[in-house]
């Protein structure tokens, strides 16, 4: 046999190298290399890499606070026939972005209230309105108003007072804390209460009775004026030349006060005595939350 560079293979070596290629390429589809030749090294396996962290699914928002009616006030629990108020609605949660529809109503067809309907625009969480009377009724009454929206409602009363229709009267209403009528309604009518009054550089009205209704009202021009038939504001308990003033005591009860006055009519007799008098008028004591206000007039 001719002689080669390469020795001869032995069957039994052939077939072991044969497993071996074999079983390499099996071991290479796994990502694995095994080998048996004693000489190769196996490559280290590579390393897994890690899961992704789970993304947490996006949580919902809470859900939208209601608009509740929460409270009504009046800036005037007490009116005489044919006053007005404002009101004011407070919602417990500011409106929401589609805003929310108040409704208001009276049980009173002499009770007017405007709006009767009315939008919160969003993020709003209050609005007014105004109650006016009617001067016609008939009798002292009790009004209730209604606000409501959605599924919830509110009511407060008024108290509606008659204001006397004899030619000669005195009268006020004011709300609870005022220190002068004690948040009563005071009417005093003559021939029933005895009237008289004095007329010197200003106008002074004074009204008594028993010693329960006895009270003083004055009226005072700015100094060296006549009281004429207009409003004076910005009035004190002192006159001075450029503001007026008023008196109102009752009951031994007397104070510091501000407020206003118009005399609607006002006449002399040819002695200078008074003939006819009529005012409104308006007083808040120094010290006090509440005011007092009402009408007086006189006819000799």
């Amino acid at each position: 046999m001719a002689k080669s560079g390469i020795p001869p293979v032995r069957a039994d070596t052939a077939a072991i190298v044969l497993a071996g290629l074999f079983l390499t390429t099996v071991s290479c589809n796994e990502r694995t290399v095994t080998s048996t030749n004693p000489g190769t090294v196996a490559p280290s396996p590579t390393p897994a890499l890690p899961a992704p962290a789970p993304v947490p699914a996006p949580q919902p928002g809470p859900a939208p606070l209601p608009s509740t009616a929460l409270l009504m006030t009046f800036a005037r629990t007490s009116l005489f026939a044919g006053e007005s108020t404002t009101g004011t609605i407070l919602l417990s949660h500011p409106a929401p972005a589609s805003g929310v529809v108040v409704t208001l109503a009276s049980n009173d067809p002499g009770a007017v209230v405007s709006p009767q309907v009315a939008t919160l625009a969003p993020d709003q969480d209050r609005m007014t309105f105004t109650v006016t009377t009617s001067a016609s009724f008939a009798q002292d009454r009790m009004v209730a108003i209604t606000g409501s929206m959605n599924d919830v409602s509110t009511r407060r009363t008024l108290q509606v007072w008659l204001m006397p229709r004899a030619q000669t009267f005195f009268a006020f209403i004011n709300e609870p804390g005022d220190y002068l009528g004690q948040g009563t309604i005071v009417r005093l009518v003559s021939p029933e209460t005895a009237f008289r009054s004095s007329n010197t550089r200003a106008t002074a009205v004074a009204i008594s009775d028993t010693p329960r209704f006895d009270w003083t009202v004055g009226f005072y021009a700015p100094l060296d004026s006549q009281l004429t038939a207009r409003r004076y504001d910005n009035v004190t308990s002192s006159v001075d030349p450029t503001h007026a003033a008023m008196l109102i005591t009752g009951q031994v009860r007397s104070c510091t006060m501000t407020g206003w006055f118009e005399v609607r009519e006002i006449s002399l007799t040819a002695s200078g005595d008074l003939a006819r008098f009529d005012a409104t008028f308006e007083q808040r004591c120094s010290d006090s939350p509440s005011t007092l206000r009402g009408e007086i007039k006189f006819v000799r």
